[in-house]
């Protein structure tokens, strides 16, 4: 019994903790979204001469229908918003159901469980229980979901590292490329009495131009597939000295 007591103050506990922060405009049109199917339910099947709660607490006394809750009128020891959201989700009723098929079960039960001042024990442990499974089931399907993923984001890393291994070789070669070629360029004249930023604008040049076999060097571009800028050109001559 004592159990029991703890467990349903925790359902309580944890219906608010978790509902706490939320998107409040979220909070107060799915209640309105709830309090609508309620009441079209209390319409068509409500018990004309409710009795609000036929327990300890009621003495067995009937209220006009037209003024119940609709959870007043639906015959339960208790009366509350979790009994008649846990009726109406196990009848399938369809005004409820388009609602969880919209934000799903869970926040629907937690508003609920925060909602009721006054509920029953069973209820409440009810609520609980498919709060726990509901859990349960995300997490396994995560499970499921990540061990099925887990080859693709494997081979997804192992892509990157390669990509990023090539990228670096493609660069290292290039620069192999505007060594060799400035080196050769300085036994002309021409080259040899140019400014640092002419060279490097004339070998930049070369790079932007169309591919050619017999110039490896034309085609030439960052990894990233952008052109070198002439000022990286020019401080990587710099270093060549």
């Amino acid at each position: 019994m004592f159990g029991n007591n703890f467990r349903i103050e925790r359902i309580t506990l944890d219906a608010r903790q978790e509902l706490d922060g939320a998107n409040e405009q979220f909070l107060k049109t799915l209640w309105e979204w709830m309090y609508l199917a309620f009441k079209k339910w209390k319409l068509e099947q409500g018990d004309r001469n409710p009795i609000p709660n036929r327990g300890m607490l009621s003495g067995l006394m009937s209220v006009q229908f037209e003024t119940a809750e609709p959870w007043e009128c639906a015959d339960f020891i208790i009366s509350s918003p979790i009994a008649l959201t846990l009726k109406l989700m196990r009848e399938n009723y369809s005004a409820f159901d388009a609602i969880t098929a919209k934000v799903g079960i869970r926040p629907v039960l937690l508003l609920a469980i925060t909602k009721s001042e006054i509920a029953s024990d069973d209820d409440l442990l009810d609520a609980g229980n498919i709060l726990r499974d509901h859990a349960n089931a995300e997490n396994l399907l995560r499970a499921g979901f990540d061990a099925a993923h887990a080859p693709r984001d494997k081979n997804l890393a192992a892509g990157r590292l390669k990509g990023a291994k090539n990228q670096k070789a493609y660069a290292a070669e290039t620069w192999r490329l505007v060594e060799e070629r400035h080196n050769q360029f300085l036994k002309r004249p021409d080259y040899a009495n140019w400014k640092p930023g002419e060279r490097a604008t004339y070998i930049v040049g070369l790079m932007g131009a169309e591919p050619d076999k017999t110039e490896p060097l034309k085609g030439r571009c960052q990894p990233n597939g952008r052109p070198y800028l002439v000022s990286t050109v020019q401080k990587r001559l710099a270093k060549m000295g």
